[in-house]
């Protein structure tokens, strides 16, 4: 039984490791490749960037409901990874804005979910294992490994990208490490309970939608008021994510090779953090970890409007840290306690459609406009939705109270 235990948790932190990698090679590199190696403009950009946004509103609600149905996740996430390797090595031969808008939305469509997948899966597994009293894995101890696989492709692309940018070797790598995250994805546990002959056990007969339940879940006062803060936090760091990159490249004038580097600075301070989130959240509690989260976001993008220079540019990514705990630990946590078993994947994909899905086109499109006008510009307006984003997690936020759903009886142990 410890063996299967530490075979499941390898195989989940190879998991995020890989999706997050992959997640690395894009972000940085794929506005400065889109501008460089594609010769698209600001607002090209920012459409390219909003067509992607369109992901998360259409694909994870659709692909969590078939995990909480009775699809295996692990199966989910391995069609998903093959796939989007193939549409990747479509986006490295393709030219011209409209066959890349094309390609990398249909990416999007496939990649957007594993994030809604994998942490259902993480949840559903440390569920199971409650469940029969072993072993608790906090879920920012596997989370932080895809932090560490954000890095590792700006390390590598270091030696690869040209210092023009002019080149696709982000894509390249990439499509390697989406190959490599399907291959993983088949290794992942299964927490689904078990027959006595080794089988997957039917599903207890429940009429119930589990996104519906989801739904009713999230209209609850306070939930509904988090999702607020939510979107305007998603909003704003999509207009930053999207044009980051630029700044450094056309405001700062570092060389497009050092920009995945520059992004792992702030990355490899966000390991600290995520090690240190169990400690944070106890003293200070979710709503202090976002209201400081937002604070840092603002201070982050308002410095680099007002002092645009690379010192600035660099040293501001010290507090990418409480950004991250802000965007993708906190909110992970946050809608777990407000599942039970039947939704517990519907609602992780039920925000990543209304709130990151919405919030990150809006942010795009948002971006896409002020960049074309300045990009300095863009970062003051950003930097004030931050800070009003802070105040509305002051005045609103309260802190979340777990239910205590039941688990299935299983005639096995968890995985």
């Amino acid at each position: 039984m410890p063996h299967r235990q530490q075979t499941a948790t390898a195989a989940l932190r190879g998991q995020f490791f890989l999706t997050y990698a992959a997640v690395g090679c894009l972000t940085p590199f794929l506005p400065v490749l889109l501008a460089s190696a594609r010769g698209l403009s600001d607002a090209q950009i920012g459409y390219v960037l909003a067509a992607a946004s369109l992901a998360p509103i259409l694909t994870p609600v659709w692909m969590t409901l078939l995990a909480d149905a009775g699809i295996a996740a692990r199966w989910l996430m391995a069609a998903s990874f093959f796939v989007g390797a193939a549409i990747l090595g479509v986006m490295i031969a393709s030219a011209g804005f409209w066959p890349t808008l094309i390609a990398y939305a249909l990416y999007a469509l496939i990649s957007v979910p594993l994030v809604s997948l994998q942490d259902g899966l993480y949840f559903a597994v440390e569920k199971r294992r409650s469940f029969f009293n072993l072993s608790h894995v906090p879920y920012h101890r596997v989370r932080v490994f895809g932090t560490v696989g954000f890095i590792v492709p700006g390390l590598i692309l270091l030696y690869l990208v040209s210092p023009t940018g002019n080149d696709v070797w982000p894509l390249r790598l990439a499509a390697v490490l989406t190959v490599l995250g399907a291959l993983n994805a088949l290794f992942l546990p299964d927490p689904r309970p078990r027959t006595p002959t080794g089988g997957v056990a039917p599903k207890p007969h429940d009429t119930s939608l589990p996104t519906l339940e989801a739904v009713r879940a999230c209209l609850n006062p306070q939930v509904l008021a988090f999702c607020g803060v939510m979107f305007l936090t998603q909003l704003t760091t999509a207009a930053y994510y999207g044009f980051y990159p630029l700044y450094l490249t056309d405001i700062v004038h570092i060389k497009a090779q050092w920009v995945g580097v520059i992004a792992g600075l702030g990355v490899g301070v966000e390991i600290f953090f995520m090690l240190g989130f169990g400690r944070l959240q106890r003293r200070l509690g979710l709503r202090g970890v976002m209201a400081g989260g937002l604070a840092c976001i603002a201070l982050r993008l308002l410095a680099l409007a007002l002092f645009p220079c690379r010192a600035v540019a660099i040293g501001s990514q010290v507090l990418h840290g409480m950004q991250v705990l802000v965007l993708h630990v906190a909110p992970a946590i946050y809608f777990n306690r407000q599942a039970q078993d039947h939704y517990r994947h519907s609602i992780q994909g039920l925000y990543a459609m209304l709130i990151v899905g919405v919030g990150k086109m809006t942010g795009s499109l948002l971006g896409g406009w002020l960049a074309g006008h300045s990009l300095r510009g863009l970062f003051v307006v950003v930097g004030v939705l931050a800070v009003v984003g802070s105040l509305l997690v002051l005045a609103v936020f309260r802190e979340p109270v777990e239910p205590a759903p039941s688990d299935p009886a299983s005639t096995e142990a968890a995985p």
